[in-house]
């Protein structure tokens, strides 16, 4: 079951990474819920790495044997406890149990938004907040990953990045 689940998740993660334009990439991590409804802590989700107007995914694998609601929320700069918001309004993910689901349309923000005190390039922290649907809604687990927001690669001398393209000759 767990291959042809990765299978077709495999699948579908590659429709959508050729779908993008070749200056966006991808930035993302996958999030999975044990079968107690606990974040898997090891290995923990991965920090992603974005630049502005970069598709932020998560994928979030579901083996805990009730649906659950998961939030990413809560975002602030990294080693303070001021929020920030480097993407824009999306929905908490609800998901089945035993289902893989994928986050839509989030993206970082665009790049004349960063820079500043209340938005500035680097670090983040944010929330994974997973709760049980329905019987009250328990929250039963927290997690605060990092999500990293740099400016976007130049483009170097003759068109290819770095020092030309003729290994620093």
């Amino acid at each position: 079951m767990k291959m042809v689940r990765l299978a077709g998740l495999s699948a579908f993660l590659m429709l959508g990474v050729s779908a993008q334009s070749a200056w966006a990439q991808q930035c993302l991590t996958i999030v999975t819920i044990d079968n107690t409804g606990k974040v898997v802590r090891n290995p923990p989700p991965v920090t992603m790495a974005c630049h502005p107007d970069d598709r932020v995914m998560w994928v979030v694998v579901n083996d805990y044997s009730r649906n659950i609601k998961v939030t990413f929320d809560k975002f602030e700069i990294r080693g303070t406890t001021t929020n920030a918001d480097p993407l824009g309004t999306f929905s908490p993910m609800t998901i089945q149990a035993g289902r893989v689901e994928v986050s839509n349309n989030v993206k970082v923000k665009k790049k004349a938004d960063f820079g500043t005190p209340a938005l500035p390039w680097g670090g983040f922290k944010y929330a994974i907040t997973v709760h049980e649907v329905g019987g009250g809604n328990p929250q039963i687990d927290h997690l605060d990953p990092d999500l990293d927001v740099t400016p976007p690669p130049t483009i170097g001398p003759e068109g290819r990045g770095g020092r030309g393209g003729r290994g620093g000759r």
